[in-house]
């Protein structure tokens, strides 16, 4: 994907689109690229913005296309198809910030109807930090999973999230 800003995807995106790009992308960005978008002021600024974080992010640049960008629209797609809820887009989800950062789990356990507790998944990685879980708990009723607990380093933690999801 690298070559010229003009010829790209970017140079002829609305200020809408520049701005959607980005929050779809904001899981991925660095505090200070979170930064400097806030205080972009300009249309152009924007689109030349989104063109160098996504040529950055370029796995191969010998490539004519932006692998890593295509592989995170891929799990936008999916997790805006598969996460999406009538309060909230699939990417602004816990499931969908986690598939978004971390792909497709290696394992997903699924408890829907465990006596008095609230549906529940748990989602492994074994490829990340030796094996790291995910747990995400249904606590409305509306198949809206939060967050539980992590195992993962730097992710939401509580030794004690059962107690969330249980019914009696």
């Amino acid at each position: 994907m690298s070559g010229s800003f003009v010829g790209s995807e970017f140079a002829v995106m609305s200020k809408e689109e520049c701005d959607l790009m980005f929050q779809h992308a904001k899981y991925i960005a660095s505090h200070n690229e979170i930064n400097q978008y806030k205080a972009l002021d300009s249309l152009n600024a924007k689109r030349e913005f989104l063109f160098r974080f996504w040529n950055n992010r370029d796995t191969d640049p010998s490539t004519p296309q932006n692998e890593f960008k295509i592989e995170y629209m891929k799990r936008l797609d999916y997790v805006n198809n598969n996460f999406t809820t009538r309060i909230k887009a699939g990417y602004l989800s816990d499931k969908g910030r986690v598939y978004l950062l971390y792909g497709e789990p290696d394992q997903k356990d699924y408890f829907p109807s465990e006596p008095n507790m609230k549906p529940y998944e748990i989602w492994f990685y074994s490829g990340i930090e030796g094996g790291v879980s995910f747990i995400f708990g249904d606590l409305t009723g509306f198949g809206s999973y939060e967050l539980l607990h992590s195992t993962m380093r730097g992710e939401f933690k509580d030794e004690n999230w059962v107690r969330r999801i249980t019914t009696l």
